[in-house]
């Protein structure tokens, strides 16, 4: 029993870190350390500006069209291609 106390009795003590949480202290009042808290509290301002329009928001829906909408696009491509109208856009489908 006594080895087990002598043991515990040498162990090291725990490191002290006061002197990192100075030199931290230190460096962030430095003029480089204000300036990244300077831009850590900008990015934090954006976020919670952002936080408060709500979720993101959808551009347009996507879904398939079925083949009447296919077969007036080709009949819109088609009639435009003849035309040759510059500048405009039209869906040209193979089939």
């Amino acid at each position: 029993m006594s080895e087990i106390v002598q043991t515990i009795q040498q162990s090291p003590p725990p490191p002290d870190i006061s002197p990192l949480i100075e030199q931290l202290v230190s460096s962030l009042l430095s003029p480089n350390g204000l300036v990244l808290l300077g831009c850590l509290g900008i990015l934090g301002v954006v976020h919670l500006l952002q936080g408060v329009q709500g979720s993101k928001k959808k551009l347009a829906t996507a879904r398939f069209g079925g083949r009447r909408e296919r077969r007036a696009a080709q009949r819109l491509a088609i009639k435009q291609m003849k035309a040759r109208l510059h500048n405009q856009v039209s869906l040209y489908i193979n089939t």
